[in-house]
């Protein structure tokens, strides 16, 4: 019975209880909300540093339009090198170049499965239609060009049910030498003219913002994976609440049925009927065991089975007492049983064997794990041999499996072309692939142990720029391209960290991809380029120098038209005529060299 002291401090008890639960519960309310804001704090963080990325990168590009490309191009220009009227807006136009290249940067992003980002050089008046600005971006323009010190405006928009960062910032303002292609359309280069038609583009005035950079980035996926960490820690704060409240019950059931069984305790009947239902519980939990359980005299009569000990040999426990294994199994079968029992006596200690076995009761066979320990009473007097036999069946079929697996693995792991190995945190090769032995010369077991650089590259010391030098130390994946000297090939080598269970660095993972003929094949393609600038430069050249030559040819027809056929001057004109052909003939084989044409060489 429970005493009012008792209940008492059980009320008290409640109280506190609740109390500090309702003290935890505030805490991790608060903790929630800081964590909460926290989280969308970074979220946006992330974006905004996604934004400054991508701006840093277009920022680049249009500073090195401005200050190396166009220079450039205006003092060729002035040289007489490059048309005066030449315009190409792939060429020149920073902005055409910066959304061409953000949209093969989307691109990029799609096939990784990352989501693209929204960017647009947004003007008012634009020459692309493409570049035009939405309502929103109209006031953007018209905000930045009324209060030039706003530098930057952001904020959080949904678009299509999916929230946003919407960063925008003033492009450049209008400078005087933007205003050559920006100004008035009459003003602007001819080519500019014919390639863009009507006013978009023109007519800007010098110190004006014509355009907006205007950017958005999805917060979607980053508030996703936020929601989840989020979540996660909320539910493993409530798992405390509640494992916290399941305790002190805990407590509670625990301190009840200890006070019952110190009752019980007090009234418990003599000693040897404890004895006897002790004894009675062994006996049944032994009976009961899946395992095999036996017990033989040091002569190796049975004094005890189990059940399942029946099924092997088929026949009841009281059938099998004072008998041996002589009278249930074969000779030789007996003998190996009786060989285990005496080492077992003789060493002292448990021993264990694996054994196969067939129970008598159904015929099938299992694989035992067998332990036979001999036992001694209080006075060390052998008493005889305990054995315990467990089904081991299905872990030899594991193991066999394994095995099987290993070997699949190793077969495959040989059949890469690539040179594989495992290397140790020593840089020693500890696993290779035939590859790898076959490119050193060496069989597996002897490739074992060296260093790749005392392989590959004869030397005692690692390159200065060894991808497994640059694993190690900041334990990342690292890939160059590496040129073997001996072979003369060209490799692309990886380096990849494997971490054990403790995430140490246990094995770095080294991979060698002969890319030769890549490379070659890149060389190749980048003559063709080269050959291709060529054609382009001497089709331009041709194209003037025959009108030059048109020139010639024309006044010399109209010279000899008024001379005489015999006279020296006549001659000499017909002479320049002829000239002037031979150089005719020269531009169109430029021509024809420059439209990828099949050039029949002529003496000229």
């Amino acid at each position: 019975m429970i005493s009012e002291t008792d209940k008492k401090n059980n009320v008290a008890v409640d109280k506190n209880f609740w109390r500090m639960a309702a003290i935890v519960i505030i805490i991790i309310t608060v903790v929630a909300g800081l964590l909460f804001y926290a989280t969308q704090k970074y979220v946006i963080k992330q974006a905004e540093s996604k934004i400054q990325d991508l701006l840093l990168a277009h920022k680049g590009i249009h500073h090195y339009v401005q200050s190396i490309m166009l220079p450039a191009f205006y003092k060729y220009k002035e040289k007489g090198q490059i048309q005066e009227d030449f315009y190409a807006p792939e060429l020149l136009s920073s902005s055409f170049i910066v959304r061409n290249q953000h949209f093969f940067y989307n691109e990029e992003r799609v096939t990784l499965g990352l989501p693209e980002l929204y960017y647009k050089l947004a003007a008012i008046n634009p020459r692309n239609p493409v570049n035009k600005a939405d309502a929103m971006e109209e006031k953007l323009i018209k905000m930045f060009n009324e209060q030039k010190n706003i530098k930057e405006y952001s904020e959080i928009i949904q678009v299509d049910n999916k929230k946003y960062l919407y960063v925008a910032l003033p492009f450049l303002e209008n400078q005087k030498s933007c205003i050559k292609c920006h100004g008035k359309r009459e003003d602007a280069p001819v080519q500019l003219r014919e390639i863009y038609e009507g006013q978009g583009g023109f007519n800007e005035k010098e110190k004006d913002i014509r355009a907006i950079i205007s950017v958005r980035a999805p917060l979607d996926r980053e508030s996703l994976n936020i929601f989840i960490i989020f979540s996660t820690l909320l539910a493993g704060m409530i798992s405390i609440i509640l494992l916290f409240l399941f305790n002190h019950r805990l407590k509670r059931v625990v301190h009840k049925r200890t006070k019952s069984l110190e009752q019980e305790v007090v009234h418990r009947k003599q000693t040897e009927e404890a004895l006897r239902e002790s004894e009675t519980f062994m006996h049944l939990l032994i009976w009961t065991l899946p395992d095999l359980v036996w017990l033989k005299d040091p002569d190796g009569v049975f004094m005890a089975c189990n059940s399942k000990f029946e099924r092997l040999y088929g026949a009841k426990q009281s059938e099998i007492l004072g008998k041996t294994d002589y009278d249930f199994v074969d000779k030789d079968l007996a003998n190996f049983f009786r060989d285990k029992d005496k080492a077992a006596i003789i060493a002292g200690k448990p021993l264990i064997n694996e054994e196969e076995v067939t129970y008598a009761d159904d015929g099938h066979r299992e694989n035992l794990e067998t332990v036979k320990t001999p036992m001694f009473d209080s006075c060390g007097k052998l008493v005889g041999v305990l054995g315990i036999s467990r089904d081991i069946t299905d872990r030899k079929k594991i193991e066999t499996a394994i095995r099987k697996s290993e070997a699949q693995w190793d077969l495959t792991f040989n059949s890469f072309t690539d040179i594989v190995t495992l290397q140790d945190t020593d840089l020693r090769i500890v696993k290779a692939n035939q590859a790898a032995c076959t490119a050193a010369g060496l069989n597996r077991g002897e490739i074992i142990g060296y260093h790749c650089h005392e392989l590959f590259l004869d030397s005692e010391e690692p390159c200065h720029d060894c991808p497994l030098l640059q694993t190690k130390d900041k334990f990342e994946s690292y890939t160059r391209e590496m040129f073997h000297k001996t072979s003369g090939k060209t490799f692309l080598v990886s380096a990849t960290p494997v971490f054990n269970e403790e995430g140490k660095l246990s094995y770095i993972a080294h991979v060698a991809k002969d890319i030769s003929v890549q490379k070659k094949l890149e060389s190749q393609l980048l003559q063709s380029q080269k050959m291709e600038s060529i054609g382009n430069l001497a089709g331009g050249i041709a194209h003037d120098f025959n009108n030059i030559l048109t020139v010639i040819s024309g006044y010399s027809q109209v010279a000899m038209m008024n001379l005489e056929k015999g006279s020296k001057v006549y001659q000499d004109i017909h002479e320049i005529e002829k000239a002037s052909d031979r150089a005719a003939n020269l531009t169109r084989q430029l021509l024809a060299f420059s439209r990828k044409q099949m050039i029949m060489p002529k003496t000229i």
